[in-house]
Order: C-alpha cells, then sequence, then structure tokens
C-alpha cells in the first residue's frame, strides 16, 4: 500500500513538474526511459565457502526536453541480497539535465528515499543526490539505447532506535538504458 501511495507521490510530482516547465517553454518534446544495473558475484571455495550476492538498480525516468536542456522526475528500485538477508531501496526524485547531443549529464536531487535493510530495519527519511554522465544512440525517430555511469548518495535521517547502521550509503556503477520521445 505503501509503495502505491509512493509511486502516486512520484506521478504528482513528474506532471507538476512537467506542467509548470511547458508554460516556460514552447515545443520540443517529452521522454521516457528505463535505466538497469546487475550484478552477480558467485564465491566458492574450500576456505571461504559459497556465497552468492546479486544487486540491481532500475531506475525509471520520464523528463521533458526543451532544447538542449532536460527537467523532469525519477522514480528508482534499488535491491540487494546476500544469502537470506534481502535489502531494498525505493526512491524518488527531480531531474535537471544538459544534453547537447548523444552525451548527456544529468543530476537528480532524491525528495523521498526508503531503504529496507531486511530483518526489520528501515532507514527512512531519506533524500540524496545523483549524477548520471551518459551517451545515447537514437534508433530511428522515436527510440533510443544507450550507457551510463552512474553515482548516488543518499542519506537518512530516521533510524531505528538502538541501531548502529551508517546513516550514509553511496555507490557508482555502470547502467543500460532503454527510452523513447514522445
Amino acid at each position: 500500500m505503501k509503495k502505491i501511495l509512493n509511486f502516486k507521490i512520484f506521478i504528482t510530482i513528474s506532471i507538476v513538474i512537467l506542467s509548470s516547465v511547458n508554460v516556460f517553454a514552447r515545443g520540443s518534446g517529452y521522454s521516457f526511459s528505463l535505466n538497469y544495473f546487475m550484478e552477480s558475484l558467485q564465491t566458492e571455495g574450500n576456505q571461504i565457502g559459497t556465497s552468492e550476492v546479486t544487486k540491481s538498480d532500475m531506475v525509471f525516468k520520464l523528463a521533458y526536453h526543451k532544447n538542449k536542456f532536460v527537467f523532469g522526475g525519477v522514480y528508482e528500485l534499488y535491491g540487494a541480497s546476500q544469502g537470506l538477508t534481502e535489502k531494498q531501496r525505493t526512491s524518488y526524485g527531480v531531474l535537471v539535465g544538459y544534453r547537447p547531443n548523444e552525451i548527456y549529464f544529468d543530476v537528480t536531487y532524491y525528495i523521498l528515499s526508503d531503504y529496507d535493510l531486511g530483518s526489520g530495519v528501515i532507514l527512512s527519511g531519506g533524500s540524496g543526490i545523483g549524477v548520471d554522465f551518459g551517451y545515447q544512440i537514437p534508433l530511428g525517430s522515436y527510440f533510443f539505447c544507450g550507457a551510463q555511469l552512474s553515482y548516488k548518495s543518499f542519506s537518512y535521517s530516521q533510524t531505528p532506535m538502538g541501531s548502529s547502521i551508517n546513516k550514509i550509503n553511496s555507490e557508482i556503477y555502470p547502467m543500460l538504458l532503454i527510452g523513447f520521445n514522445f
């Protein structure tokens, strides 16, 4: 129920941003993209035993393009698992970017972020920043694909009582993307 409510908040924020930008700008267009990252690490040996770590990050971007600038909203789902422990982060943000050609630079301010570390430990009240540097290849008039390097850093203000968990989480990794313009 909470995720549905948060997704509705994301859609509302995106519509408000896109509508307000459209008041000041005449023309151009919109885009929707899915950015994806997945990493799987398996170790096996007599001394260390067997383990598997899996991480994935899906980022949905809805944006308005005017000349070389981009404004929009971002919805992120991050998950990681190691053995029986599963972590999940859900984040919502606003995006500003510069795209002079196929190369682009986006900055996202994450307004809301919750991080479930498993075993009932949830970090909430989070906010953060994301920076993407990438390259897009047009696939005809409407579709595009590409790759980017993403940096994200989050800080959480609300942690469980007695928890000794670090409230800052930062990461950098490559992502693939696919999207379309409309």
